[in-house]
């Protein structure tokens, strides 16, 4: 008994032994990459709704100073990625230079002729900024890399978006279908949870909006947040 005992340690493991010990090693292994994920992932979001917040606080306390001029409200939907200059979104990451909205994946088109096709819609726009004196504040811009996220659609299409991206909504007699002037801020979590988007709602129709001319996919994965500041009524 002994001498078989002594020629197991000599001979070492069995391969049974060996094969048991390479999956534990293995499931732990993707245990621990799928937790990095999250929690990355997670880290990522919490800084864009960060950066949500600063921008919400700024244009809050600005509104409550003064009324937006009569220039402001013309500027009929004018959009633009939130950012010091256009300098904060370089070409890389498959995002073009000045872009904080990517579409990848899109069928029968190549990913340059899509960002040709929503450039002027998803990239950093001077004028955004030059009409009231909150804007200059800059308290919400990222330093450093902007985080991105994004959305996966039905029909294989992806949407990425870097940082937070603005609208001003004007009433514009009535055109939005809504009697108010409104500025929306919006930006990506990583998952689909309702929280991840922090105090923000769900903006999953504006980005479903967006895809529609590439065959009306809707959101399978991600979601897309929006936050909503009323600066007049009628």
């Amino acid at each position: 008994m002994n001498y078989m005992k002594h020629m197991r340690n000599e001979n070492g493991f069995t391969l049974t032994e060996v094969l048991i010990v390479i999956i534990v090693i293995a499931i732990l292994a993707t245990i621990s990459v799928v937790a990095y994920v999250g929690i990355t992932d997670s880290a990522r979001s919490a800084s864009i709704n960060s950066s949500v917040d600063q921008w919400d606080k700024v244009v809050n306390l600005q509104l409550s100073r003064k009324t937006p001029s009569s220039t402001f409200n013309s500027n009929f939907g004018r959009s633009s990625c939130l950012g010091r200059a256009a300098t904060d979104f370089p070409a890389e990451d498959g995002f073009a230079a000045g872009a904080c909205i990517d579409f990848s994946n899109v069928p029968g088109y190549s990913d340059a002729d899509v960002d040709t096709a929503v450039a002027s819609i998803t990239t950093y726009d001077d004028l955004f900024f030059t009409d009231e004196s909150w804007w200059s504040s800059k308290r919400g811009v990222f330093n450093g890399k902007m985080p991105s996220n994004k959305v996966k659609f039905s029909n294989g299409i992806e949407m990425r978006m870097r940082g937070v991206y603005a609208g001003i909504e004007p009433w514009a007699n009535g055109f939005w279908g809504r009697s108010t002037d409104q500025i929306r801020f919006r930006w990506m979590a990583s998952t689909s949870d309702s929280e991840s988007c922090g105090k923000g709602d769900n903006a999953s129709a504006w980005a479903e909006g967006m895809a529609a001319a590439f065959g009306n996919p809707t959101i399978v994965s991600g979601r897309v947040c929006e936050m909503v500041i009323v600066y007049g009524e009628h």
